[in-house]
């Protein structure tokens, strides 16, 4: 056993003397070099362009077999300039030659590429400078893939040097520059200072790997630097693949970015395969602009049909930090705390054509949105299909506002849809297609206290509907907004009921001062039409009507303004003024129509035990005119302090009429008026004091005939009541006489 074994080791050992010899005979022999010009031909003759190889072409053959070039080029294509296409500074590939010999597998050292400069371009005409060497590999005549040869087929099915022998000892390149060049779209990128580095490179164990460049581009203008580490794991069998440890950082400089520069870091591992036509993405991190957001994600049927679900949580940070670091103006609020912690979390699945996020959640400072929410992304419309289910805590819009100052008047905010109507382009409406809901337990905004909010909206083929119901001040809301934009002309709707609501306090919110008081019931009946609010000023109709009981009318003194007109009427000095007073009433309605901008009231009534009101005039909305006359009729005396001097005019009606401007309104007491109406009081005072007077003699006169009538009576029944008895006693001394 010995001696076969001695001799297999001798013949060996003498082929790998022969071997060596022969090698030493090629390094001694063959002069790589002398070959350039046919390998500079033979490109020519395959590509059309020359290749120039300027360094050397060194062979190492034992222990390992290779090839170290020098700084080598080849052309650019024919009308894309003088540059080089490539242009290499030196390359180097080495094989260790007894595993190729003995085991047939290929180890190598490190492949080795430095000073790389790749030129593409693409001319005004969209031609590249690369096309020429993409050409279609031959084909059998059929136009059919030829047949795979014996080694082919062997190298296939395990036969020859099959891949999983391959052993690389790394991939080293260094100082790369690939510049690319499109004129047609004129944009131009560069990746410059490119290198790569990996560890050993064999299909059965991970890769390390490490990259690093800068870069830039025109459209948009960037420049940045980029670094990349990984660790790469693959089972080419099982057709699995794994990025384990991934971290990519980045820095972007340029004028269009917020403060002129960005910075993110983003870290995962990644797992495919595809095979089973999965993926996913774990311990996914991304932060920039100091926001960080942490999630996963998972896919199948990634080679299919792709579908994904996955989560994503981001941490609480500070907007006001954030807006700092993007070079944006913090807004002013109110609330210096206000926007100071956001945060949010959300779970979600999906297609490329449908988006689901069943959990959502927003924190903003003390509010919280929850809800969640269905996108669908309609190959055949551009705009997607929003569907949601949305609810809000408690939120104060006022924190959120700017801070109020000093100067400010506090008003009611205009109409939200004719604020938009002005911005809204009528195509995006009509592409719209939304469906949800939005309620909200609490919210503040321009002073007002509003709960219990439900909102309804649905926007389909340009009809826009909107359907809000609230509580407020012992009161509710209910109403429904409509806007049409399936016409050239928008055209809106307006339907709502206000009842049981404290105007009072409300007012006082809303402006600081309550105007009017009492219990509020409101029903309006709206319709416009237009693009801007001024068209639909001028196209507003409808039908509003007003109530309210129990109430006051601050700022109109009643009382003030009847001691007024008694001292106008008595030529005496006009009383002081108190402001702080108004007029109390038990009702007071109005039904305002509305044509055309202008608002017209005929019914104004308002009761109080001591006073009748009642109105009529115009409210113009176009130009903001007022032209109304109330007349107040005073029908019992009040008892207390004025009580007296209301007396003396009860009954009398005292027109106020109302001028001017929305600004700057007129309040003018109707002297003139009052002294027609004063006058003709004292004609009909007149008037019954006469016909009393006519009415006493009369009387007088009747009682007078009367009397009269009974003393003559009287004396005529004592007449003959005298003759009676006088012609009784002649009968008696008849009858005495004649009995005698």
């Amino acid at each position: 056993m010995a001696r076969p074994l001695k001799i297999i080791g001798i013949a060996l050992g003498a082929i790998i003397l022969l071997i060596a010899a022969a090698l030493i005979a090629i390094l001694l022999l063959f002069d790589p070099n002398a070959y350039k010009p046919q390998i500079s031909q033979a490109v020519q003759d395959a590509t059309g362009r020359e290749l120039d190889i300027k360094g050397d072409i060194e062979l190492s053959l034992f222990p390992w077999i290779g090839m170290e070039l020098g700084q080598t080029s080849l052309s650019n294509a024919p009308g894309f300039g003088d540059a080089p296409f490539a242009r290499l500074d030196a390359a180097e590939v080495k094989l260790r030659l007894l595993p190729l010999l003995l085991r047939q597998e290929v180890e190598t050292r490190a492949v080795v590429l430095r000073g790389l400069r790749l030129n593409l371009q693409v001319n005004e005409n969209g031609t590249s400078n690369w096309a020429d060497l993409a050409q279609p590999e031959p084909t059998a005549t059929s136009g059919q893939i030829p047949p795979a040869t014996p080694q082919q087929a062997a190298a296939s099915t395990g036969g020859g040097i099959g891949l999983a022998a391959l052993a690389i000892g790394g991939i080293e390149i260094s100082d790369a520059h690939i510049s690319y060049d499109d004129r047609a779209a004129d944009t131009h990128y560069t990746v410059e200072q490119l290198n790569l580095v990996t560890g050993p490179v064999s299909l059965d164990t991970p890769v390390d790997v490490a990259l690093d460049s800068r870069f830039s581009s025109s459209q948009p203008p960037l420049k940045g630097q980029l670094e990349l580490s990984t660790r790469i794991g693959f089972d080419l069998k099982q057709e699995r693949y794994r990025l384990d440890d991934l971290v990519l950082e980045t820095t972007l400089d340029g004028e269009t970015l917020p403060g002129g520069r960005a910075q993110a870091r983003v870290s995962a591992d990644i797992r495919a395969d595809l095979q089973q036509q999965t993926a996913a993405v774990n311990n996914l991190t991304i932060q920039t602009y100091g926001v960080t957001a942490r999630g996963q994600i998972d896919a199948e049927r990634i080679l299919a049909s792709p579908a994904f679900k996955g989560e994503l949580a981001l941490a609480p940070f500070n907007a006001r930090q954030l807006l700092t670091k993007l070079d944006q103006p913090v807004p002013d609020t109110a609330d210096p705390e206000a926007l100071t912690k956001l945060a949010a979390n959300l779970r979600f699945s999906g297609t490329p054509t449908a988006i689901n996020i069943p959990v959502l959640q927003l924190f903003l400072d003390d509010t919280t949105l929850s809800g969640r929410t269905d996108i669908r992304l309609p190959q055949d419309k551009p705009l997607p299909a929003v569907r949601y289910t949305l609810h809000i805590d408690t939120i104060d819009a006022d924190r959120y506002l700017p801070p109020a100052s000093e100067n400010d008047v506090k008003v009611a905010p205009p109409s939200a849809g004719a604020a938009a109507a002005a911005t809204l382009p009528m195509e995006l409406l009509r592409d719209l297609d939304i469906k949800g809901q939005l309620d909200l337990d609490q919210l503040k905004i321009s002073g007002l206290h509003i709960s219990q909010i439900k909102t309804r909206l649905t926007a389909q083929q340009g009809l826009i509907e909107l359907l809000p119901e609230a509580q407020l001040y012992q009161g509710g809301y209910k109403g429904s907004m409509q806007l049409d934009a399936r016409q050239d002309t928008p055209r809106f709707k307006l339907d709502d009921t206000l009842s049981g609501v404290q105007a009072g306090p409300l007012l006082q919110d809303l402006m600081d001062d309550a105007l009017l008081s009492g219990r509020a019931d409101l029903s309006s009946r709206l319709t416009t039409t237009g693009h801007t609010p001024e068209q639909m000023t001028r196209a507003l109709n409808g039908r509003v009507e007003v109530s309210f009981n129990n109430g006051q009318i601050k700022g109109f003194n009643l009382a003030q303004l009847v001691r007024e007109a008694k001292a106008k009427l008595n030529q005496q000095p006009l009383p002081a003024r108190d402001e702080t007073k108004g007029t109390d009433f038990t009702e007071l309605s109005a039904t305002l129509n509305i044509k055309d901008g202008v608002i017209h009231n005929d019914d104004l009534s308002a009761k109080s035990p001591y006073v009748r009101i009642s109105g009529a005039g115009t409210v113009n909305l176009v130009t903001e005119q007022l032209d109304y006359l109330v007349k107040t009729a005073l029908v019992e005396s009040a008892t207390g302090a004025g009580g007296a001097e209301l007396e003396q005019l009860k009954g009398l009606t005292v027109p106020v009429k109302i001028t001017g401007s929305f600004a700057q309104p007129k309040i003018d007491l109707q002297y003139d008026e009052i002294l027609k109406a004063r006058a003709k009081q004292e004609l009909e005072r007149k008037k019954q004091e006469l016909k009393q007077k006519a009415d006493a003699e009369k009387q007088q006169l009747q009682q007078t005939l009367e009397a009269e009538k009974e003393a003559l009576q009287q004396e005529l029944k004592e007449k003959q009541k005298q003759e009676l008895q006088q012609k009784e006693d002649e009968l008696k001394n008849k009858l005495k006489s004649l009995f005698n």
